[in-house]
């Protein structure tokens, strides 16, 4: 099944839809199925509204003294160039 068209309210061939359903209508979508050669139109509705507040994110970044964050006061590791070996 493919979908070829997706509208939203208001749009042309969406006003019968917006009569019957007002508000809670998102979206018209004229789904084709070829096994069966129909035409199937079907609506996306809001159900329910409700407030909500996102949760906080986890990986925030805390800020440490340098005095103390040891990578940073570590030394330099020395570069060291690998040459192959024959077998």
């Amino acid at each position: 099944m493919k979908t070829r068209l997706i509208l939203k309210p208001g749009q042309r061939g969406t006003k019968s839809l917006v009569k019957q359903y007002g508000d809670a209508l998102l979206y018209v979508r004229f789904r084709y199925d070829a096994e069966s050669r129909q035409r199937l139109k079907t609506v996306e509705l809001v159900v329910d509204r409700a407030p909500w507040t996102p949760p906080q994110p986890r990986n925030v970044r805390i800020p440490l003294n340098s005095a103390t964050d040891s990578a940073r006061n570590r030394p330099p590791v020395p570069m060291i160039s690998a040459t192959p070996v024959a077998a």
